[in-house]
């Protein structure tokens, strides 16, 4: 159906009255499965649930869970490429007052990589840190993780991340005991075909 035959009045009133557009049309394939298969209408437009859009791209939220004893979690699974526009965690149980640096990184499945997405060693220690309490990364992997009860604010993470497939993971040093729960959300911006982060 082009413009030339909107022009010529092939499809009017009169014509849609007369049966112009009927059952035998659509049989005869005016309107085909392989024109849908071309991806007029693809699977990847509608992959997105429309709640979990954000300015910042797609956001996908982990149920809360008790912190990794002296070890390390997976919190989101990294398919193909993405640009994480922010992290955020809140405390929703208080954190136990023992040494807990804490630090987010990506363990990557191709080269078998573990970056540090923050500080680890001499990083932001969250003993003690309270039911309320906000997570979140700048960006610059030199940064601790930054902590803090003063919102509503700005985001933190002044620079986009291009994370590649694999696990983002938060590493803990020390035990609590498990008392310490934190829930975690990401908004991130698909770069390549099918690419995705799901929570673990």
């Amino acid at each position: 159906i082009d413009a030339a035959t909107f022009a010529a009045g092939a499809i009017n009133a009169a014509a849609i009255a007369d049966g112009a557009i009927d059952a035998a049309t659509f049989a005869a394939g005016a309107i085909a499965a392989a024109g849908i298969a071309n991806a007029a209408i693809d699977r990847a437009t509608f992959a997105a649930d429309f709640a979990g859009l954000s300015t910042d791209g797609i956001t996908v939220t982990r149920a809360t869970a008790a912190l990794p004893q002296t070890n390390s979690a997976v919190l989101f699974t990294v398919t193909g490429v993405v640009l994480l526009k922010r992290i955020l965690g809140v405390v929703t149980a208080d954190v136990g007052a023992v040494g807990n640096v804490t630090h987010l990184r990506l363990d990557t499945t191709g080269a078998g990589a573990t970056t540090d997405l923050c500080l680890a060693a001499g990083g932001n220690d969250i003993t003690g840190d309270v039911a309320g309490t906000f997570y979140e990364i700048t960006g610059t992997f030199a940064n601790a993780l930054v902590a803090t009860l003063d919102l509503p604010k700005a985001p933190a993470q002044a620079t986009d991340l291009v994370l590649v497939p694999g696990n983002l993971e938060v590493a803990c040093a020390g035990s609590d005991g498990g008392g310490g729960r934190v829930q975690w959300s990401v908004s991130y911006v698909p770069l390549t075909e099918g690419a995705a982060m799901v929570a673990a």
